[in-house]
């Protein structure tokens, strides 16, 4: 398994230990190649998981939709989307 697969894994397990559910998605750039990775992990109700991605994917739509996509658009995370970082 790769090193980084493990890593993120590893990170999911703690994070379980003080959530229900847990998934997180990476990626990684390689200029060898110009390819990018996609790592993705899990643990807990996996229909919670996918309720909370699809309504962010929807939530994230709707914003793109308003305000015109912009490439240099980077998501920091939800307190920073409600203004309380």
């Amino acid at each position: 398994m790769d090193k980084k697969q493990l890593l993120l894994d590893g990170y999911v397990k703690i994070l379980k230990g003080h959530f229900d559910s847990v998934r997180v998605f990476c990626t990684k750039h390689e200029d060898e190649g110009d390819v990018t990775f996609s790592f993705d992990s899990g643990r807990g109700n996996l229909q919670a998981q996918l309720g909370q991605i699809r309504a962010w994917l929807l939530e994230k739509d709707a914003i793109a939709k308003r305000d015109g996509w912009d490439h240099a658009y980077e998501c920091r995370g939800s307190s920073e989307d409600r203004g309380n970082e």
